[in-house]
């Protein structure tokens, strides 16, 4: 079955007057239009539409643009349409500071479902089986598309051909994994995944820079791969070692994983006890910073029968902000204290208290929730990003 995506009428016609716009001054001081921002972008994917074209010479056609900018992101989303929404299209995202391709993939419209939403479909035609060997030639074809003579310093590693969940004993059409070295930098290096869709063409193209030990990922067998942490920034790394100087039992934790994602810009630590356990679950950690070094979001779920008091609540915050951040923790003060419950499905009943901070300029700007033994564990930082 074909991989399904739904897009609302609505949604679809908004373009950049629904993004949030870089903010940015020229040289007079005038503040750059959305206009601006919108051309720019939209002109870097034009080119990365010449050289795609180059195998997939139906997207010449497709000129309406749908653009998405948002400023906590890393990324920026240029749809390229036959004639708007419902109709065949070519999304492409690219990197903001390099204007490199990140990712792309083409859809094609299937039908509109109950709500009147518009539903897509990453191949045209009929099933189509395709050996590795051809997958290999398409993959080879579209770096030599993409990146010109630079195309040679790409490695296929690995194909991949994972089960098909909705025929029981079959696969699905290969993913092919590449690898180029980065100059210079013998610990990170470049890795693309070329995803085939079910007619046999390429559906989605994915390139990434991660540390070299993703080639135990990318490198490997689909049944013997191992998923690999990435390397957290600068900035980020400082927050980390406050958050867990602040929080000393954190340290305990035997497990650490570390993930990046690009749309958002935020490294995602998850602090775990045992390999099972996954986000969400009693006593696992994680803990969202953004690539500039701010923290965004702390989760720790722990059983906690009683709401604690309100002083004792409110002493846990605010000791908790002298400590972390002392030169800040003066600006904020106590908004409100609110009882807080949660039922879920890994656990039931912890109660806590959530307490609200402001800022001067801000209302709502961060909340800390204390259990009823005294611990932390949540903290969410409003910044006005995903």
């Amino acid at each position: 079955m074909n991989t399904f995506h739904r897009l609302t009428a609505t949604a679809a016609i908004i373009s950049l007057l629904s993004a949030i716009p870089l903010e940015a001054v020229d040289a007079k001081g005038n503040v750059v239009t959305q206009k601006v921002e919108m051309d720019k972008y939209t002109k870097v994917a034009s080119q990365w539409q010449e050289k795609i074209a180059l195998m997939f010479p139906k997207v010449k056609d497709y000129h309406k643009v749908n653009l998405e900018n948002y400023e906590w992101s890393d990324l920026v989303k240029v749809t390229l349409s036959k004639n708007g929404p419902g109709t065949p299209s070519l999304s492409i995202e690219i990197n903001k500071e390099t204007n490199q391709l990140y990712r792309f993939w083409l859809m094609e419209p299937a039908g509109v479902d109950r709500e009147g939403d518009y539903r897509y479909k990453t191949s045209t035609g009929d099933k189509k089986a395709i050996t590795d060997e051809q997958a290999k030639e398409k993959a080879t074809t579209l770096l030599q598309n993409l990146y010109g003579a630079k195309a040679k310093n790409y490695q296929i590693i690995s194909i991949w051909r994972e089960p098909d969940r909705d025929a029981p004993g079959k696969t699905r059409p290969p993913i092919v994994n590449v690898k180029s070295p980065i100059e210079g930098n013998g610990k990170m290096a470049t890795y693309a995944s070329i995803t085939f869709a079910d007619d046999g063409g390429i559906g989605v193209y994915r390139i990434e820079t991660k540390p070299t030990t993703f080639d135990k990922w990318y490198g490997a067998d689909l049944n013997t791969r191992e998923m690999q942490d990435d390397i957290l920034s600068q900035p980020a790394q400082v927050t980390y070692d406050k958050v867990i100087a602040t929080l000393s039992h954190f340290k305990t934790f035997p497990l650490k994983n570390v993930t990046y994602e690009y749309h958002n810009q935020t490294f995602n630590v998850t602090l775990k006890h045992t390999p099972d356990q996954g986000w969400g679950s009693l006593n696992v950690a994680t803990i969202a910073i953004k690539k500039n070094g701010q923290l965004k979001l702390l989760d720790y779920p722990t059983l906690s029968d009683k709401i604690p008091a309100p002083d004792i609540a409110k002493q846990k915050a605010t000791q908790f902000l002298q400590s972390f951040d002392k030169e800040k923790a003066q600006a904020y003060k106590i908004q409100e204290v609110m009882d807080w419950t949660y039922g879920g499905m890994n656990y039931n009943n912890q109660k806590g208290s959530m307490i609200q901070f402001s800022l001067p300029d801000k209302q709502d700007a961060l909340k800390i929730g204390v259990n009823g033994n005294g611990d932390i564990f949540t903290i969410y930082v409003n910044d006005g990003s995903k």
